[in-house]
């Protein structure tokens, strides 16, 4: 029986992972917009204290990262290592919405901060709530429930939430600005505290809807969940793990030593310095374009993410539909490029504000395809959690170094430079990454080939192909290394 798309369709309807994902980035970005609405100001704190204040929070997630020892798609280890047998079970539909709503609670506290440090003491807690890694957790779940060949369009409705998030952030902020002085706060203080209220309810509600695995989705028949998990197993072998099962070792010194790893986490760092260098600081770039305007420069930053959340999204269709990660990637990229090299060069207004179009959705349409193009070629399980965890922990990295690279506006020649040159860095790595694929698919297609002809199988088969057929229901573990399994490209 197969697994439909209507089926798919009506599944990824149920879910609310863009939701989910669009108001706790909302949260982590939205400093960007109360930083041109007068926080800098009001808390007198200089560019430095400012980049210090982003940094702590991106440190948090440098701690103590997303490794399959930590989470199985939903499963917290809550004791050392070195008894692998006990181990706390916690589904995604108890783990996810807690983490959200105390992200949420933090985010509404850092409304009532006085001073530098205590901004510092909220952004700190405001990162030590995803200290798990939210995001590879929340991007292994929706891996563990889509076949490979459909991944990158669900991955998309994850990271376009964050463009979302920023064209979303960016109306309230307009709007909330207004506020100034009601309650005896600031404007930048209500975009918090709304704004993280908001995250709370979300946190609550999501709660009630997402399910632990496949089989306890209560929106699905009997018939769609056997159907559905036939999908996964023809496609990665398993869709997640037990209860039970231990941490394979093996398999992740497996990845550890796999050269395609290595070759993307680069696109991971280089991408999420652009990436996350924009989410927090596109509010100042258009403010310091426009000549300092609070409430413009807010509503300004909306129509690129809203570009870049329909271009992203139709890229992902594209891109499942042909199978082509590192050619999405490479497009992409390559818009990067354009926009940076025009913002660099050009010193007319509207031109630099179409350069922020392409450099915003550059960054927002690699995020996708590399992290399907990741999920898409790690197989079984444990192999796929531990690469998610390293090249998603790089992102966050590049991240970090984001918050120090922007501090000559209003031009910010530097981090466009910068940004410029790690565009040009993802290419090469994408290209390279699929020569390195397609050789390695090349021999493993001769390798089949030759062990077909030994053995005399033929494609009318025989008493071998009798024996697969009575084995059909025996569900073999998938590993990325089997002769059977080709990479995507």
């Amino acid at each position: 029986m197969h697994f439909r798309s209507s089926e798919l369709h009506r599944e990824s309807r149920r879910w609310v992972q863009e939701d989910f994902m669009r108001i706790i980035l909302q949260d982590r970005t939205n400093i960007g917009n109360a930083r041109i609405g007068g926080l800098q100001k009001a808390l007198n704190i200089t560019d430095a204290q400012y980049s210090l204040s982003l940094t702590v929070t991106y440190s948090r997630f440098q701690n103590k990262p997303d490794t399959p020892q930590n989470r199985e798609a939903g499963a917290r280890r809550t004791e050392p290592p070195t008894k692998p047998a006990r181990k706390a079970y916690i589904g995604p539909h108890i783990l996810m919405p807690t983490m959200v709503v105390s992200w949420g609670i933090v985010a509404t506290l850092q409304g009532l901060v006085k001073n530098y440090r205590g901004l510092l003491a909220a952004r700190f807690f405001l990162g030590l709530c995803e200290a798990g890694g939210l995001l590879p957790g929340v991007s292994l779940y929706i891996a563990s429930f889509y076949p490979r060949s459909i991944l990158q369009l669900r991955l998309a409705l994850l990271f376009t939430a964050t463009s979302l998030a920023g064209a979303f952030s960016g109306l309230l902020a307009s709007g909330i600005l207004h506020m100034d002085g009601i309650g005896g706060l600031d404007g930048w203080a209500w975009i918090f505290i709304l704004e993280g209220i908001l995250t709370v309810i979300i946190g609550i509600g999501i709660a009630f809807i997402l399910p632990s695995s496949i089989r306890t989705a209560k929106y699905l028949t009997l018939a769609e969940k056997d159907a559905a998990e036939s999908a996964l197993f023809a496609s990665h072998g398993t869709p997640g793990v037990s209860r039970d099962s231990k941490v394979n070792a093996a398999q992740v010194i497996q990845t550890l030593t796999s050269p395609h790893l290595w070759l993307m986490c680069p696109l991971f760092f280089f991408n999420g310095t652009r990436l996350f260098g924009l989410a927090v600081f596109a509010p100042s770039i258009v403010n310091a374009l426009i000549g300092n305007h609070p409430v413009r420069a807010q509503l300004l930053t909306v129509p690129p993410y809203a570009v870049a959340f329909v271009t992203c999204l139709a890229a992902a269709f594209v891109s499942d539909r042909w199978g082509r990660r590192g050619a999405c990637t490479i497009v992409f990229s390559t818009i990067s490029i354009v926009g940076y090299a025009i913002f660099l060069r050009s010193h007319n207004r509207a031109v630099n504000y179409f350069a922020l179009f392409l450099q915003t959705v550059g960054a927002y349409g690699v995020p996708p395809a590399i992290t399907a193009w990741t999920a898409n070629n790690f197989a079984p399980h444990y192999k796929r959690a531990t690469a998610l965890a390293i090249v998603l922990i790089l992102s966050v990295a590049g991240g970090i170094l984001s918050t120090w690279i922007f501090t000559d506006p209003p031009r910010y020649a530097r981090a466009t430079t910068i940004n410029l040159a790690f565009s040009v860095a993802e290419v090469v790595f994408a290209v390279l990454n699929i020569l390195y694929l397609r050789r390695l698919n090349h021999t493993k297609q001769h390798e089949k080939k030759t062990k077909q002809d030994r053995a005399g199988v033929t494609e009318k088969g025989g008493e071998e192909s009798g024996s697969s057929d009575a084995d059909a229901d025996v569900r073999k573990e998938v590993d990325d290394r089997d002769a059977g399994f080709l990479y995507t490209l």
